[in-house]
């Protein structure tokens, strides 16, 4: 060993040794310090948890008037603490046995089922109007799409929160249509968290699919985006990026239809004209549901007929 690496040598082993000697006693003195603190503080006393009656669990017809859920005292210097029984109703009334808690239980039991028709009728008359104004749109734009198929061009699709959600399920069913349609190419902008967060982190949220839209897309191909607002900023710079670079560029968007519709910024644009987001999202379901079938059952015949 050359004799500068061993005065290193020897200089670290020093170091060290002197670092354990400071240390070693130095936790010590800490350890033992912050046992007698803790030795002086007073002991907390805790309440114990309520213990459940297992009667409670029994369905009301068959429980026992006295089933309540029990309190036992964490000690006899404590007093006991209130707390609510299955008796006093209290959260859950409709938990409860007898006359006031089977009343209560069917008063919960219309809600829900008023609030799921309402919601049934909603989204139902949603969708239908979406289908009726749009349907000279949805069957252009679905000619459109085969020719863009049939030329061995490819679908691109995107969106944020939920809007992703569709445009994954949408390129699902461009890929492998459970009908047994022929596969389509088809890719989702929203798929893929490392090129995601890349673009992110590196340029910023506005960039997600338009970046991807220049490094994946050419001429000829189309793009198929989701906006319940319609104004989505990384949504406008992709639509604006593919109409630059020849694709066909077709929008689902919500509320009035933002500044797609009114700024013109889609070839094809569907609108669910509706404030309320999961609403828009169900009845744009099916527009691209719609869409899909259409790509598969529209010839250039029958569309010049429509």
């Amino acid at each position: 060993m050359r004799a500068d690496q061993q005065y290193r040598a020897r200089n670290h082993s020093a170091r060290l040794s002197t670092v354990s000697s400071i240390w070693y006693p130095l936790r010590r003195y800490i350890t033992a310090a912050i046992t007698q603190l803790a030795a002086k503080m007073p002991r907390m006393r805790y309440p114990r948890l309520p213990k459940l009656d297992a009667n409670v669990l029994m369905p009301s017809k068959n429980r026992p008037r006295s089933a309540s859920l029990s309190l036992t005292k964490a000690s006899d210097s404590m007093p006991p603490t209130r707390v609510a029984t299955t008796r006093d109703g209290f959260m859950y009334p409709f938990l409860t046995g007898g006359v006031a808690g089977d009343d209560a239980r069917a008063a919960v039991l219309t809600d829900v089922r008023r609030s799921i028709t309402m919601k049934a009728e909603e989204v139902g008359g949603l969708r239908a109007s979406t289908v009726h104004e749009g349907r000279e749109t949805l069957a252009t734009a679905a000619a459109a799409l085969r020719e863009v198929f049939e030329a061995g061009g490819t679908l691109f699709a995107f969106g944020n929160g939920g809007s992703a959600t569709d445009a994954m399920d949408a390129v699902a069913d461009f890929r492998e249509a459970p009908q047994g349609w022929p596969n389509r190419r088809a890719l989702d902008l929203t798929e893929d968290p490392a090129i995601l967060t890349a673009l992110a982190n590196d340029i910023g949220t506005e960039a997600l699919f338009s970046r991807q839209i220049i490094a994946f897309a050419r001429a000829g191909d189309a793009v198929l985006a989701f906006s319940t607002s319609g104004s989505s900023p990384n949504v406008i710079l992709a639509l604006a990026e593919a109409r630059r670079r020849g694709l066909i560029t077709i929008a689902l968007v919500g509320y009035d239809g933002g500044r797609v519709l009114a700024e013109q910024l889609a070839d094809y644009v569907i609108v669910t004209r509706s404030q309320h987001v999961p609403r828009i999202q169900e009845a744009q379901a099916s527009a691209y549901h719609i869409l899909r079938e259409l790509v598969e059952t529209t010839t250039d015949d029958n569309h010049a007929r429509a």
